[in-house]
C-alpha cells in the first residue's frame, strides 16, 4: 500500500504533551522524538485494525465479477472519494498495464462504504481488469473541502493561513499540496488562520509549502482512533513508562469479584479477531474501529 502522505499520525505532539503538561515539560524528549513515537504507534494501529484513519491516495487493481459492485475484499476500508476508473486492456507477461481505458470518473459511480457501485451498467468479469484511483480511509464527520495555503507554510510552523476556513472545524484532517496532513487544532474565523501542531524538520517536501497549494478536507480522524493512538504514546514515554508499545500498561478494572462471583470484561475483538495491546480500554477502542463500513456481500449484490 502506498503512502502519500508519507506517515500515519493519528495524534499530534501538542495534544501528547497538554495530556501531562507538568510532566512533559520536565522531561527529556525533543518534539521530534514524541513524533516518532506516534508514527510508530499509529503504523501498530493499522497493523491490529487492518485499517488506516487518513485519507490515503491510492492506485489500486481490482477485478470485476459481472455484478454491478467493484470492491477491494482485502482492505475493507471506505472510499472517500473516486479520481478515475480504467479498464484494463492489456498487461505484458509480467503483469504491468500495457494499455488501458478510462470508463469512469467519481460523477460516473455511486460510493458505497467500501463498495463501488455502477448505477447503469456492471463491471466485466476478469482477473485484476480494473485499476482505480481513489481515496480511502476510515474517518468521521466525512465530506470533502477544498481550499488553498494563502501563505507559505514552513518547518517551525503551528498554525497556516487559508484562503477560507468554510466547512473546516478543530478536529478535522488537512491534506497540504497532496502529501503532508496535519490535524486542525483551532480555527480563526476572522484571519482564516487554522492552528496544528508544530510543523517539524522532515514532515514538509518540499520545504516550504508555497501560497496557493492545494489544502482539502476530507472528515476528521476518528476520535477512538486518537484517544486510543494517545493512551498508548502516553503510557510508553510518560511517568513509568515502558518505552516498548504493545507491553502491558495500566488500564481501566477488567473484573471484580462480588458474593463469590468473578465478573470479567472480554477483550476488544470484532468477529472473533482478538485485540490485545495490554491495556483494556485500548482493545475496545481498536476494536469498535474494525467495522469494515459494509453490511454483507452475497454473489456481488448488497
Amino acid at each position: 500500500m502506498s503512502n502519500n502522505l508519507r506517515f500515519f499520525e493519528y495524534t499530534s505532539v501538542q495534544a501528547v504533551k497538554d495530556l501531562d503538561a507538568i510532566w512533559y515539560a520536565s522531561a527529556d524528549f525533543t518534539d521530534q522524538q514524541i513524533l516518532q513515537k506516534i508514527r510508530w504507534t499509529s503504523a501498530y494501529m493499522n497493523s491490529i485494525t487492518k485499517r488506516w484513519f487518513i485519507p490515503l491516495r491510492e492506485t489500486i487493481d481490482l477485478s470485476g465479477d459481472g455484478s454491478n459492485i467493484l470492491w477491494d475484499s482485502e482492505h475493507r476500508v471506505p472510499i472517500l472519494e473516486i479520481k478515475s476508473i480504467y479498464e484494463v486492456d492489456n498487461r505484458d507477461e509480467y503483469g504491468a498495464i500495457e494499455d488501458k481505458t478510462i470508463i469512469a470518473s467519481g460523477s460516473d459511480v455511486v460510493i458505497e462504504g467500501v463498495l463501488l457501485r455502477s448505477p447503469d451498467g456492471y463491471w466485466s468479469a476478469g482477473i485484476k481488469n480494473y485499476q482505480v484511483d481513489i481515496v480511502r480511509g476510515k474517518m468521521e464527520d466525512t465530506g470533502k473541502v477544498e481550499t488553498t495555503l494563502a501563505a507559505d507554510l514552513s518547518v517551525g510552523a503551528g498554525s497556516m493561513t487559508l484562503a477560507s476556513v468554510d466547512g473546516i472545524y478543530t478536529g478535522d484532517y488537512l491534506v497540504v499540496d497532496g502529501d503532508f496532513g496535519a490535524i486542525v487544532r483551532s480555527v480563526d474565523t476572522g484571519t482564516n488562520v487554522v492552528g496544528i501542531s508544530e510543523v517539524l524538520a522532515g514532515q514538509l517536501r518540499p520545504d516550504p509549502k508555497v501560497a496557493g497549494s492545494s489544502v482539502v478536507r476530507y472528515g476528521r480522524i476518528p476520535y477512538a482512533a486518537e484517544e486510543a493512538c494517545l493512551i498508548l504514546v502516553h503510557s510508553d514515554l510518560g511517568p513509568g513508562g515502558s518505552g516498548m508499545i504493545g507491553s502491558q500498561l495500566a488500564g481501566p478494572m477488567v473484573s471484580e469479584t462480588t458474593d463469590n462471583y468473578k465478573y470479567t470484561i472480554a477483550a476488544g475483538s470484532y468477529k472473533g479477531d482478538t485485540i490485545t495491546t495490554g491495556n483494556p480500554r485500548v482493545d475496545m477502542l481498536l476494536a469498535s474501529l474494525q467495522d469494515p463500513g459494509v453490511v454483507a456481500v452475497t454473489e456481488g449484490v448488497v
